[in-house]
């Protein structure tokens, strides 16, 4: 298990996570991140590490998909 999980985040990741949600497919992007906060809040020793590139602003918890929001809430 890793302690800790950069998170690469460009302008259209939240766009890009969100329209994923909504197809059949697995989506690893989504899953790992809410692994690595659904980990994080039963230890003390893991951590997520957001990173801004190209600009990009970080994300309001309101506009992620629903699952990571929960996810984000265990925190």
């Amino acid at each position: 298990m890793a302690r800790v999980v950069l998170v690469l985040i460009g302008p259209d990741w939240v766009k890009e996570l969100n329209r994923r949600a909504a197809l059949p497919e697995v989506g690893f992007v989504r899953q790992e991140v809410s692994l690595a906060l659904q980990r994080r809040a039963g230890a003390d020793t893991s951590t997520e590490q957001p990173n801004l590139l190209g600009g990009a602003n970080a994300p309001s918890v309101n506009v992620l998909e629903a699952s990571v929001q929960s996810d984000m809430g265990a925190r």
